[in-house]
């Protein structure tokens, strides 16, 4: 099978440290080929004594690493850099009002990645202001929501710690050193985590909760449905992974859901297989045990039909 590459994009509100995080990871000396794709060179400060080699939209490095503009197309962009530079790893930065599950649908699609995951930067030291802005609130918590990890920037001893556990709930691991960041990215199993399933441990403020419950190992659709509808019922957001059944093959999707959707994106064969579960995050989930008891009840051992 031909080896799938892993890729990493960067989101973050404008202002977050995404440039300064890029320049970090070009520099590191980790005997590993990356290549970027950037919006504008103009913004990345790249050390002078790194720069092999200029050419058009491409910057080649003396270390094996790559940056490259992105042009009209991102795929296109995206497939181009993997067949010239064969890289280790492929990174992206994102826009600052990118939305991270887009993203992820968009490069799902380039056959000779890994299923992309999202790292959201956050400048830790206007984040809960940003939070709570009427204007930029929503977005930035989507991008929160929505990441597989985040990264810590511009931040002191002394607010980082309360930070990460207010944002605890979204069961997702925080850095906050570069070279953290390049060992999450490159680990075998990204998704082999062991996270707490307590109810009495996930609170945090606003009232906001989180449960994670296991998937069979396949499931009909029409039955993943409808045992989702009580979830949604009492859930702001749900995410993960579940196979569904089509034409007698389980196949790997993503679930991002609301209270009134839900999305599932077929991830293409070969991609590496997350955990089958779901992140249920919501208010005062503790009052409905029930639900998340009818949902552990299910065979968690359905086999694919002969």
């Amino acid at each position: 099978m031909e080896r799938l590459v892993p890729c990493v994009f960067f989101t973050g509100y404008l202002g977050a440290g995404k440039t300064t995080l890029i320049n970090i990871l070009l520099s590191l000396s980790t005997g590993r080929r990356v290549t970027v794709l950037v919006n504008d060179f103009g913004s990345i400060n790249i050390d002078a004594d790194l720069i092999e080699n200029q050419n058009g939209e491409t910057i080649s490095l003396s270390n094996g690493c790559a940056c490259c503009t992105i042009g009209d197309s991102l795929i296109e962009s995206a497939e181009k850099v993997l067949k010239e530079f064969s890289p280790d790893l492929l990174v992206i930065e994102a826009s600052g009002v990118a939305e991270p599950n887009r993203l992820k649908n968009l490069l799902a699609g380039v056959k000779k990645i890994e299923y992309p995951r999202a790292l959201s930067v956050v400048n830790a030291g206007d984040i809960e202001k940003k939070l709570a802005d009427k204007f930029v609130g929503k977005l930035c918590r989507q991008q929160i929501l929505e990441a597989d990890a985040l990264y810590f920037n511009r931040h002191n001893p002394d607010q980082i710690y309360p930070l990460q556990d207010k944002l605890s709930v979204f069961h997702v691991p925080t850095f906050t050193e570069a070279r953290e960041v390049m060992e999450f990215i490159l680990e075998a199993d990204p998704y082999d985590r062991d996270l707490d399933l307590s109810l009495e441990k996930t609170e945090i403020e606003h009232g906001l909760q989180s449960v994670i419950v296991e998937c069979p190992l396949s499931i009909n659709k029409s039955d993943f449905d409808q045992m989702l509808r009580p979830l949604q019922e009492i859930c702001h957001r749900i995410k993960g992974f579940v196979q569904l059944m089509e034409k007698g093959q389980a196949v790997l999707h993503s679930v991002q859901a609301t209270d009134t959707s839900c999305e599932l994106t077929r991830i293409p064969e070969g991609k590496s297989l997350p955990k089958l579960r779901l992140v249920c995050i919501g208010p005062d989930l503790k009052a409905h045990q029930t639900v998340f008891d009818r949902w552990q009840t299910f065979p968690m051992d359905v086999k694919k039909p002969a």
